[in-house]
Order: C-alpha cells, then structure tokens, then sequence
C-alpha cells in the first residue's frame, strides 16, 4: 500500500491531491526510513495541494523532513502539523514557512512553546504574507503567557493579510482586549471561529463588539450561555451585521432549541440568495452600465467570499469583478476613464490598480512596460498617456489632501 502511495507521488499522479501521514496507522507502517522516501518525492511534486501529518508523539525526524520539503516544494497550498510542535522543532519548523513560496493554508493546532519560541512562528507568520488561512492552537501545559500570545496574534492581524483565522485557544485566558481589538478592526479577515466557553457577560460583549467587524462573512463559535437572553443578545449582533452570511453556532449549556426552525439561520439563507441573485447578474450582464453599481459595491467582499466558497465564479470573473469595482471607483474619484478601454485588460488593470490606492508610484514605468509586451501602437500610447498623467495629478493632489487632513486630526471623506 506504501509503495503504491510512493509511486503515485513520484509520478505526479494528477489524481492525488491530498496526502495524509499519520502515526502510528500509517498503512501499519512506521519505517522512519519509508516515511522519508515519501517526503523527499513530495519535493518535486505538483499535484499535492494539501498535506496533513498526524502523530501523537513527538517526532522531530520527521518534521525536519517536511520542514526540507517546504523550501522546495511551491504546490503545497494548505498544510497541516497535527503532531506537538515544541521548542526543539520550532526554529526549523518557521524557517521553512518563510521560505515556502506556495502555502496558502496552515494549521498548528498543538503549539507546546515558550514566549521565544512564538516570537519564531509569528515572525514567520508576519515574514510569508501568502498566508492567508490560520488555525492556532497552544497547549495549556505550554510554558506561554496568555496575554503575550494575544499581542502577538494581534500585532499579525493588524498586517491585514490573514483572511480566515481559527483559534482553539479559550479566550478565557489572559487578558483579550487587544485581540478583541484587532478581530474587530482587522481590514482582511472574513472567516473566524473561536471559543467563548463560559458564560461571563463580559466576555460576551467583547465578542459581540468582534461580530460588528463589517468584513467578516462566516462566523464559527462556541459558547457556553447561562440564559436563553444570552442566547438572543449574541444571535441579535449577528443579525445587526447585514454581512454575515454563514454562521455555526454551537450552544451549549441551554436545551429545547429547535435548530432547524431556528430563525437565524433562516434569515441568513435569505442572505445568501440575495447575494446569490447579485452574482448571476453580474455574470449575465452584456451592458455593465445597466447594473446596480451601489448594490454591488456594497456587497462586493460577500459577493467575492460566496463566490469562492460555492464554487459561484471562476478566477477570470472574480478578476472581471474587481475590474469593474475599480473602474467605477476611479470614475467616481477623477471622472470619466472610458478611453482606458482601447487598451488591453492588463494595462487597464495596472491604471485603475494603482489609481483607486491613489499609488502613481513608477506608474509610467509600469504603463510603458505592459505596452511594450502587448504591442500598443506609439500613437496609442501617447494619446492615452496624455489622459493618465491627469488622472494620476488628480490622484495625488487628493492623496496629498487626505494625508495632510489626517495629520490634523480630521474626518475627511474620500
């Protein structure tokens, strides 16, 4: 079974997506020597995209080894550390997620660090912005302090690259108000799941004021109530937050809830297919200017995360989505850009890209470059270049105004 395992991955079997290890039921196996030759063939593999190792003891052999295979391996997307990750494996294990150039996707449910050994996976963390989804987990015999883990994990959302996050950690422990602080500003984050297993008020507001972020669309909890009013109160911020449009939410502690009348979940389907029906027009549009640009614009983060979530848009119309939303903006900002549509798709993309983040930054350098490799005419360029640079003034003198309204301490509308 081994070998029929091993051969399917140095082929690159096409069919073989997913790769799990896992001690000691590993195909009755636990040749450390066979476990070796199957990572040393994922070095080179394309098809693989998510790979899992499970062990209930410690096995610093084999970390080292798929800590080898991160450094070379770009297909691995999604990455799974199911064993205990202690002090003697964390430095290996987080130089090879800064160097990794493909994961997307990590799990480290069973962290058993000191506070020098979490300043080594978050600095990875902060170092591989590709990153997006993060499941973390410390051990509560871990040598940590609570509210140092909470820093650091807050400091990480504030760089707004993670998009999903999944913390087993109860927040019961240590002081949360800065971790609080960041889910609820944190400008990425669409999925979160979390724990709050006890029925301490206090702590309930705290992660109502999380719900409120306007960016997340799943929310995944545990809780522990005292009362069926604590029940409502939570369900209540969820229902205040039009965004959400999925939500697991595990109860206990209360008894007699009919889940599957429950009427939370039966307003957030109505979500779903409001954002469902915007979509399909959007897809089905042969005039742009014909669609609810305000309806869309509002939704927009929904629309991308349902989108991907049920398989509702493939990549190219997720990227004629956001090309539209961009070209809007600019419009709304500098007027009317439609003599950008002589141009091909890629030189209007680095133009509305830069414009609507007011970033002008080598833009002529980036315009003559994408013209070179698409061979726009000179004559082209010169008439279209012409009607960027105004744009580009336009996008500065605002930059230049926000900046300087914001050093004073004023609201300024952009």
């Amino acid at each position: 079974m081994q070998n029929t395992l091993l051969n399917r991955i140095k082929s690159n079997d096409d069919t073989l997506t997913e790769c799990t290890i896992q001690i000691p039921d590993f195909d009755g196996l636990q040749d450390t020597d066979d476990i070796k030759d199957l990572i040393e063939a994922m070095h080179h593999n394309t098809a693989i995209k998510k790979f899992i190792f499970a062990c209930a003891d410690k096995r610093e052999d084999i970390i080292i080894f798929i800590a080898n295979m991160l450094k070379i391996n770009r297909s691995v997307k999604d990455l799974n550390i199911l064993s205990v990750l202690d002090p003697d494996l964390v430095e290996v294990v987080s130089d090879a997620i800064i160097k990794n150039k493909g994961l997307e996707s990590l799990h480290l449910p069973n962290l058993c660090l000191e506070n020098d050994g979490l300043d080594l996976i978050f600095r990875a963390l902060n170092a591989n912005k590709r990153i997006e989804i993060l499941e973390l987990s410390v051990l509560h015999n871990a040598n940590v302090d609570p509210t140092y883990y909470f820093h650091l994990l807050a400091d990480l959302l504030g760089k707004n690259h993670i998009k999903a996050l999944k913390i087993y950690d109860s927040l019961e422990r240590g002081d949360i108000d800065v971790l609080i602080d960041a889910l609820k500003n944190s400008k990425s984050l669409e999925k979160v799941e979390f724990f709050a297993y006890n029925g301490d008020i206090d702590l309930i507001s705290k992660i109502i004021d999380v719900i409120s972020n306007q960016n997340i669309s799943e929310l995944s909890t545990l809780n522990k109530f005292d009362s069926y009013e604590h029940k409502l109160w939570f369900e209540d911020a969820i229902l205040k937050n039009e965004n959400i449009l999925y939500c697991i939410h595990s109860i206990e502690g209360l008894i007699g809830i009919d889940y599957e009348n429950d009427g939370l979940q039966k307003v957030l389907q109505i979500r779903r297919e409001f954002i469902k029906q915007l979509i399909e027009d959007f897809k089905s549009s042969q005039d742009y200017s014909l669609l609810d640009y305000e309806m869309l614009f509002k939704h927009k983060a929904q629309i991308k995360y349902m989108a991907k979530k049920e398989g509702l848009m493939d990549k190219n119309e997720v990227d004629k989505f956001d090309s539209y939303i961009r070209a809007k903006i600019v419009e709304d900002r500098f007027g009317d850009n439609s003599y950008l549509n002589i141009l091909p798709p890629e030189l209007q993309n680095i133009i509305l890209h830069k414009l609507h983040d007011n970033d002008v930054s080598n833009l002529r350098d980036a315009y003559y470059e994408e013209s070179t490799s698409t061979n726009v005419s000179s004559s082209m360029f010169s008439s279209v270049w012409t009607g960027v640079c105004m744009l580009a003034s336009s996008a500065l003198n605002k930059a230049l105004y926000y900046s300087q309204n914001s050093d004073k301490g004023n609201d300024v509308e952009r």
